[in-house]
């Protein structure tokens, strides 16, 4: 057993500007981002989420990730070409960029 803390619990990270977030928790992606709500709440990050391919009800995979995601105003996209295209759905992908919908991110437009 490993012991776990909460992204939201962790003092440094109310003190810093966060632009992006990595989740990649082998099948707890959905976890991480439960203790992480504060911190997504406030900063607004781009999230990359790299999940394990997995049943559509399994809250742990893309799926459920990206419905969780969707449900803050993040929207889906995945690289193509070195460019950052938006999808409409999630089931099947590994790697997906979750940006906030008002398209403002750290100064960059999409």
């Amino acid at each position: 057993r490993v012991p776990a803390v909460r992204l939201d619990d962790i003092d440094e990270l109310r003190k810093v500007p966060l632009a992006f977030l990595k989740v990649d928790a082998e099948g707890h992606d959905s976890r991480v981002l439960g203790g992480a709500m504060e911190l997504i709440a406030r900063a607004r990050p781009v999230i990359f989420v790299e999940s394990p391919p997995g049943s559509e009800s399994d809250s742990s995979t893309a799926v459920g990730v990206g419905g969780r995601l969707r449900r803050l105003g993040y929207e889906p996209f995945v690289l193509d070409g070195g460019r950052l295209r938006r999808v409409e759905q999630v089931k099947g992908l590994l790697n997906v960029f979750y940006v906030p919908s008002s398209n403002r991110v750290s100064g960059l437009t999409l």
